[in-house]
């Protein structure tokens, strides 16, 4: 990864911690969606990371969702 993507990896990782941090309602995943995708390959490795074994529990639930819902493993139609 390039140094001049640290920034929005960064803002992604801050974007995640906080938004789990909020209750977990449908409106706050959204913003945090719409936050994220401009992020692009910054937000996929942030999401991965914070998934990943081992990241706090709120984080890893809301990750896994946004990172197959922003990143699916099948072409979208």
């Amino acid at each position: 990864m390039a140094e001049a993507d640290a920034p929005e990896l960064e803002r992604a990782r801050r974007l995640i911690s906080e938004a789990a941090r909020l209750d977990y309602v449908w409106e706050n995943v959204s913003r945090l969606r719409e936050a994220l995708r401009p992020l692009r390959g910054a937000a996929r490795r942030a999401l991965e990371e914070a998934s990943a074994p081992g990241a706090p529990e709120a984080e890893r639930k809301l990750s896994a969702l946004l990172l197959h819902d922003l990143f699916p493993p099948w072409p979208k139609e």
